[in-house]
């Protein structure tokens, strides 16, 4: 049996070929209305302060557990006590937060490096901001760190 001997004798028509609708016509795209969207009011400044807020607790708990485990890194593989590899883990972790703020606030931004004519108000807007969260959670790792080798 060769392919040109494989050919179907008879095709089966599809259900609308059998029942086929002469009077369709296309229908007028100006006649379809879309559903009007409920206008939301935008957040007020409280619910800004708190979703910021929480964002910045998320944050600081991540980087906590990073340092958490370069301190339990520090206790297993270096033969430190405990008591003195947690606070000098967030000491350490603080210190390169807040001093990669300072870094990253005198560099500018990354992607567009010694451009001929500087940066733009807005790239030193924002150097500006980053550098002043990321000295913010430096200092709160370093108070931390603080806490944490008052109470040992």
């Amino acid at each position: 049996m060769g392919f040109d001997e494989r050919r179907r004798r008879n095709l089966t028509p599809i259900g609308g070929e059998l029942r086929a609708e002469t009077a369709w016509e296309p229908s007028d795209p100006a006649e379809k209305k879309p559903k009007p969207r409920r206008e939301q009011a935008p957040p007020g400044r409280g619910r800004i302060i708190l979703a910021g807020l929480r964002r910045s607790a998320i944050w600081l708990i991540l980087l906590s557990a990073v340092i958490c485990d370069a301190a339990l890194l520090m206790v297993r593989f270096g033969d430190m006590p405990p008591e003195r590899a947690f606070p000098a883990a967030f000491y350490m972790g603080g210190a390169i937060i807040a001093g990669s703020g300072f870094f990253g606030a005198m560099t500018g931004p990354v992607a567009d490096w010694a451009p001929e004519g500087g940066f733009d108000y807005g790239d030193h807007a924002t150097a500006l901001n980053k550098a002043v969260v990321y000295g913010a959670f430096g200092v709160l790792l370093i108070v931390i760190g603080a806490v944490i080798d008052w109470r040992t």
